[in-house]
C-alpha cells in the first residue's frame, strides 16, 4: 500500500507542476491568442461555406468524429500510449 500512496502523491505533484506551467506560460500567451483567432476565423469561414440544407447531417458526422477522437485521446493519454509535445516557438 505504501507504493500506491507514493505513486498517487507523485501524480499529484506532476499535475500541480503541469497546471502551474500551463497557467503561467501557456494560457493567454501570444501563441494561445494566435491559435484562438485562427480557430475563430476557421469557424466563420466554415459557417459561410457549409451547405445549410444538409447542416444536420454534417453536424452529426462532426459530432460523432469529435466524440470518437475525444475518447481515443483520453484513453491514449491516460495509458501513456501517446503524448502531445509542446514547444515554445520564439516569435520576434
Amino acid at each position: 500500500m505504501d507504493a500506491i500512496n507514493k505513486i498517487i502523491e507523485l501524480r499529484k505533484q506532476i499535475f500541480t507542476i503541469q497546471y502551474n506551467q500551463w497557467m503561467n506560460n501557456t494560457l493567454f500567451s501570444l501563441k494561445w491568442w494566435i491559435i484562438l483567432i485562427i480557430a475563430i476565423i476557421y469557424w466563420v469561414i466554415w459557417w459561410k461555406l457549409v451547405d445549410k440544407k444538409r447542416f444536420k447531417e454534417i453536424a452529426l458526422v462532426g459530432l460523432v468524429t469529435g466524440i470518437i477522437t475525444f475518447f481515443l485521446n483520453t484513453g491514449g493519454g491516460r495509458n501513456d500510449i501517446m503524448g502531445i509535445s509542446y514547444s515554445n516557438i520564439r516569435i520576434s
